[in-house]
């Protein structure tokens, strides 16, 4: 997810056309490709001619971050920039995972984990931190994104932990207390780069707690007998999120690449205001 999200930053800012040897739409189109390639997508019974095809999808993406240039004079290679959507979704996965793996599982820890990123990012949100302790306070990103990854293992620990003897109805009043906890923070917006922008955004509290209590009206339908009929209309795209999301993309390569282009309408202005690259600032 990080590697995705540092070659999808600089296929949108930073590349130099004219060093590339291809089009910055075609080598996006190979590199969605070779994507695909790696995470299997497409699937043969033959065991060896699935590895053989994400051996080719490593080697193209491998060949596509050699043949990349960027910069003013086309000698700079990529740079992470802001990481990209995915990824920041790979970093708060990245430590998300090792603080459930030092918790064990237990709910306990992993709020007590969800706690440090908050108060990690209120100390180096404050200021003053980041100047005295240097790299160890300038990671407030992804301390703000961890912590709605950790918001949604803690929900999940709530209602599916086997280990726990809670019954449902107890489940339903935890996790309801839960999302008032997390709509009682509401950060600050008052720093002005980009990414410092972009995360209290994110990781508003509110949408925290609509996000626990969508979670919860699912679980709630799903145990629902008449209501499970509603599961197969999101089954497909979640059993693969990743290649929904990037789809998109992929549509966007193939119509620059056939010359195609919104018109300036919807480029600019209020209706591109939902586009992606206005998302991400």
């Amino acid at each position: 997810m990080i590697v995705l999200g540092v070659f999808m930053v600089n296929a949108e800012d930073g590349f130099n056309q004219q060093a590339m040897p291809i089009s910055i739409h075609a080598w996006s189109l190979l590199f969605y490709i070779a994507v695909f390639l790696v995470w299997g997508v497409l699937r043969f019974d033959n065991v060896a001619i699935t590895r053989m095809l994400r051996g080719v999808g490593v080697a193209l993406i491998v060949a596509l971050g050699a043949m990349y240039r960027g910069g003013a004079d086309g000698h700079s290679w990529m740079a992470p920039q802001w990481w990209g959507i995915l990824g920041l979704i790979g970093w708060a996965t990245f430590f998300s995972s090792e603080f459930y793996l030092l918790s064990r599982g237990k709910l306990g820890a992993v709020l007590g984990f969800l706690v440090f990123c908050v108060v990690y990012y209120a100390l180096a949100h404050s200021g003053g931190l980041e100047s005295r302790f240097g790299w160890f306070f300038s990671q407030e990103p992804h301390a703000a994104h961890s912590e709605i990854v950790l918001a949604g293992v803690a929900c999940a620990l709530i209602f599916f932990d086997a280990t726990r003897s809670d019954s449902n109805r107890l489940r339903f009043v935890e996790v309801l207390v839960f999302a008032v906890a997390l709509a009682s923070r509401q950060p600050s917006c008052d720093r002005t780069s980009r990414s410092q922008r972009s995360t209290p955004r994110r990781a508003g509290a509110v949408l925290r707690a609509i996000s626990v209590g969508v979670f919860s009206a699912a679980v709630l339908a799903h145990r629902r007998e008449r209501a499970r009929a509603l599961d197969a209309l999101g089954r497909a795209r979640a059993s693969s999120p990743r290649v929904t999301y990037l789809i998109p993309f992929v549509v966007e390569a193939v119509l620059s690449l056939a010359g195609f282009a919104l018109p300036a309408a919807l480029r600019s202005g209020p209706p591109a205001s939902c586009g992606r690259r206005s998302i991400r600032v």
